[in-house]
């Protein structure tokens, strides 16, 4: 078993972009649907409704965060190896 770790930036750069991408695919499809004609129902339908796009709503929130923050740790990781290549070569 070899010592140390790799990792591809274009790994972590292609899954940024996977969960940004589903994110913003997520929040396209957002809107307010109105009431529902489901009779007697109709109140508690449009309540559910709205319960349900507000959980939608922090799905695309919590989405494109992990988007940033996967981006934000391949940068980081790509600083780390400038560094530690500059270290080991002088």
């Amino acid at each position: 078993m070899p010592d140390g770790y790799e990792l591809n930036p274009s790994t972590l750069e292609q899954a940024a972009s996977a969960l940004r991408t589903a994110g913003t695919t997520l929040d396209g499809l957002g809107g307010d649907p109105g009431t529902p004609d489901a009779g007697e129902l109709s109140g508690d339908m449009a309540g559910l409704l709205a319960r349900f796009l507000r959980g939608a709503s922090e799905l695309v929130i919590g989405v494109n965060a992990a988007g940033d923050q996967v981006a934000h740790a391949r940068n980081v990781y790509l600083e780390q190896e400038r560094s530690a290549h500059a270290d080991l070569s002088s």
